[in-house]
């Protein structure tokens, strides 16, 4: 499986220490959260790792060359200095650097490994992690439950208090968004029953993914996903374990003595 990891962002909810340098530096007892998320990766077993910059892009180039060296892993920069394209436009835009999807075996070739997905299905999926996101999730058996729900893209999700909100159906496909603190909503397929979940910040893709996107330049991968909602299964893998959103002042704070 491969990664990304989202570290373009300015950081604005850490300024004034994000004015001197990214908010994916920012450490947490002697080490960086990028550091944090890239050795948590390379311990599940994954190889290959983009990561996208914007903000101190030569400061980022030079820490994620020495982290390449220091995991002994492939890091790939999807250099966004001209232009901050988001989460959603971030992952289009470092298409180029993921491998082609594979084929699926022929049926005489078919196998189940002792985590009961193939090779090609481990091939064709790519795991997206926001930098400011710490927590024990299992990464492998998110993969797993990915593998098993056959669906577009799986989203990690929480039963948090937040005031946005995922909205999936009886079937645990994702049909919209809602904001409880402004009403506003956003329904993108047919919902009896409403299962309210906040996203994590982590989540997992078929490499099919590209070829159903029809938005271009900055967008979110919110926007992304209520998009292909309407078309595509997108389902959630629901995590109530540690968790924190370390881009925050106080959070990062906080992240001392969770992690």
């Amino acid at each position: 499986m491969e990664a990304m990891i989202f570290a373009a962002g300015l950081g604005t909810r850490l300024r004034p220490l994000t004015d001197f340098k990214p908010k994916a530096l920012m450490e947490v007892n002697g080490t960086t959260l990028l550091e944090r998320i890239v050795s948590k990766m390379v311990s599940f077993g994954i190889r290959t790792i983009t990561v996208n910059i914007h903000h101190f892009p030569d400061m980022m180039v030079e820490n994620l060359n020495a982290l390449a060296e220091k995991y002994n892993c492939r890091i790939n920069i999807s250099d966004e200095r001209n232009m901050l394209l988001d989460t959603g436009g971030g992952l289009l835009y470092a298409r180029k650097f993921f491998s082609e999807k594979k084929k699926l075996f022929s049926e005489k070739d078919f196998f189940f490994s002792e985590n009961n997905f193939t090779e090609s299905d481990d091939e064709n999926c790519i795991l997206l992690h926001n930098v400011d996101v710490l927590s024990n999730i299992d990464f492998n058996d998110m993969k797993k439950a990915f593998v098993q729900s056959n669906c577009l893209a799986l989203l990690c999700v929480q039963q948090r208090q937040t005031s946005r909100y995922l909205i999936f159906n009886e079937n645990l496909e994702l049909s919209g968004w809602v904001n409880t603190a402004t009403n506003q909503k956003i329904i993108t397929r047919k919902c009896r029953k409403e299962h309210l979940f906040a996203f994590s910040g982590v989540h997992i893709i078929s490499k099919d993914i590209f070829e159903k996107i029809n938005l271009s330049g900055k967008f979110s991968v919110t926007d992304m996903y209520l998009q292909l909602s309407a078309e595509n299964i997108i389902k959630p893998y629901i995590y109530n374990g540690l968790w924190l959103d370390a881009g925050k002042k106080a959070s990062l704070e906080k992240a001392a003595a969770m992690f």
